[in-house]
């Protein structure tokens, strides 16, 4: 009885791949996971302070790889990516049910801040059509 009870509760774990994603940088970040592979499977934008956790049903996950009959999931990488483009950090050998962390990947740790819009000067030239008819 004992046994049928723990395969109850411990098989969901194996079923079910989670690592918790907590952005404790200063900056808005985009976490992309992927698999042993290189696969992307799953991508999810944090605030500053922000956790979330990502989850992959295993049962549900079909992936294309010809000629190759065993391909590992596991370890995960997960990779931090900046909100107006660029690497922040990246985690890599991340076992399922971790917790990453984004300023405990290795990286720059840094993001540019926002691209400041160009005003357009005013216009101090007269067209040529506009000169002529005032001249």
């Amino acid at each position: 009885m004992k046994k049928i009870l723990f395969l109850l509760i411990a098989f969901p774990l194996f079923a079910d791949y989670s690592v918790v994603l907590f952005n404790d940088s200063p900056f808005e970040l985009t976490a992309q996971v992927q698999a042993a592979n290189g696969t992307i499977i799953g991508k999810t934008t944090l605030k500053p302070g922000e956790q979330n956790i990502w989850r992959s049903d295993l049962s549900r996950t079909y992936l294309n790889t010809p000629n190759t009959p065993k391909v590992s999931l596991t370890p995960f990488s997960v990779i931090w990516y900046c909100p107006y483009g660029g690497f922040y950090s990246m985690c890599s050998n991340v076992p399922p049910g971790a917790t990453v962390t984004a300023n405990t990947c290795p990286g720059s740790r840094y993001c540019q801040p926002k691209p400041k819009e160009q005003k357009c000067p005013p216009c101090i030239c007269v067209p040529p059509t506009v000169r002529k008819k005032t001249e």
